[in-house]
């Protein structure tokens, strides 16, 4: 019986879907709040939690209440969000989070 592959075996590339939701699974890579619904396309989106830092305004501490609050960040303003998730990335993997450019151009929410 063949052993099941894991990001340990030291192989060198891009993580496959299968490979992140294993990893998830396992409690490996994302720790805390994994869903394989957020991985696609060999990347893993990360969720936004409720609380965030705005750095334009003196390390403010903003938590939303509802799930229908959003953040909105202005021109030129700086946000430290915190994500629902919890990451534990072993020496040998790089992470990459850029912001999405959906969630860049998304206005508030209409209503």
């Amino acid at each position: 019986m063949e052993r099941e592959r894991t990001i340990a075996d030291g192989e060198i590339g891009v993580l496959t879907d299968e490979d992140i939701i294993r990893e998830g699974q396992n409690r490996r890579l994302i720790v805390v709040e994994f869903s394989e619904k957020q991985v696609q396309q060999t990347c893993y989106e990360l969720r936004a939690g409720n609380v965030y830092y705005d750095l334009s305004n003196g390390a403010k501490r903003i938590t939303l209440m509802t799930s229908d609050d959003f953040i909105m960040l202005k021109p030129h303003q700086l946000a430290v969000v915190i994500t629902k998730e919890s990451l534990e990335l072993p020496a040998d993997v790089l992470g990459r989070i850029p912001m999405k450019g959906q969630a860049l151009l998304a206005g508030p929410p209409a209503g």
